[in-house]
């Protein structure tokens, strides 16, 4: 599924600068065996921004995940995401890494228990930027599927 566009964002105040581009939205899976599933998806796409002097800004993405059947009830995944907020406007880029790994555990076929670690890294340039940070998170959740 691949979708191409033109997006244009017009905005009532004088003070905030439009924004118009490119929108890509796009995800490709391919399944090297009948155990595994990889995933790459893309996107670029103009979001509403909360920083104060820019109306919004181009949301820019693109990953790749893998997900891989251990057994029947065991799946472990993996996944990066590198991301960029190109805010319009103002003098402001973040630039993102998201890095994933889980095992999750199905008890039937619609309920499991899921065990991840997600590692995310901004790092934000510009004369409005001084928005870098890192965070570690580890969770335990309940999964619910149809």
């Amino acid at each position: 599924l691949i979708g191409v566009g033109y997006t244009e964002q017009d905005y009532e105040s004088a003070a905030l600068p439009d924004i118009d581009g490119l929108s890509v939205d796009g995800l490709v899976e391919w399944f090297p065996t009948q155990l595994t599933t990889v995933s790459f998806s893309a996107s670029r796409s103009v979001q509403d921004s909360a920083v104060a002097g820019s109306g919004g800004f181009f949301a820019t993405s693109a990953g790749v995940n893998v997900d891989h059947e251990l057994r029947r009830n065991l799946v472990v995944s993996a996944g990066l995401t590198l991301s960029e907020d190109d805010y319009s406007g103002i003098d402001r880029t973040d630039e993102r890494l998201n890095v994933t790994a889980g095992v999750t555990y199905y008890v039937n076929r619609t309920v499991g228990v899921r065990a991840s670690y997600s590692y995310l890294d901004q790092d934000s340039s510009g004369t409005a930027g001084n928005q870098d940070y890192t965070t570690n998170v580890i969770g335990l959740s309940l999964v619910l599927r149809r």
